[in-house]
């Protein structure tokens, strides 16, 4: 192999990783954005998405809505695979022209995650909405958000309407509310 290939694949895998590793927000900032709001967790049984309006969220009520549990287990999934990927591309940069960081969508972790089905929407929800950062992990969020949604924010090419995860909410919270009409 030519040595500037070589370069070029090493500087790819470092960005990769670069942007891997300064992007993904942790579980535990998942899990305690709003640590203020654990005595509304109290609350069962409530419908989240009624705290979606069209002045915004009411991050209590949604809060309040949300299973802990599976926002725990969603977080530490999807984390997981996020850096798991970070790690295999880092051992083997090869791997990032050959199959891409979108081979995270078929790691047990996501496909995990999908398996709870629409009990997971909130969680993934939560996680990309409290979120101050855009990147893979986030967007692996939003992917499997949309996945489980059944929404088609695509428009007449095919071509997805949203392309981060920060970009999905808005789509996401009006549909929410159509839905309510």
């Amino acid at each position: 192999m030519k040595p500037y290939v070589i370069i070029c694949i090493a500087l790819l895998a470092a960005l990769l990783l670069l942007s891997a590793c300064g992007t993904a927000a942790t579980p535990q900032e998942a899990t305690n954005a709003d640590a203020d709001m654990t005595n509304a967790a109290d609350v069962t049984d409530a419908d989240p998405w009624a705290a979606i309006t069209e002045d915004g969220v009411d991050e209590e009520a949604f809060f309040a809505a949300l299973d802990q549990t599976v926002l725990t287990e969603v977080a530490q999934k999807l984390q997981t695979a996020v850096d798991e990927e970070a790690a295999a591309e880092e051992a083997n940069p090869e791997l990032f022209l050959t199959e891409g960081w979108i081979r995270i969508f078929d790691s047990p972790q996501y496909r995990d995650v999908l398996a709870l089905g629409k009990e997971a929407m909130p969680a993934l929800y939560w996680i990309v909405y409290k979120s101050d950062r855009n990147g893979l992990y986030e967007f692996v969020c939003a992917n499997a958000l949309y996945e489980l949604s059944g929404y088609d924010f695509t428009i007449a090419d095919g071509v997805r309407q949203w392309d981060n995860a920060k970009a999905l909410l808005p789509l996401f919270n009006q549909k929410i509310l159509e839905e309510r009409l």
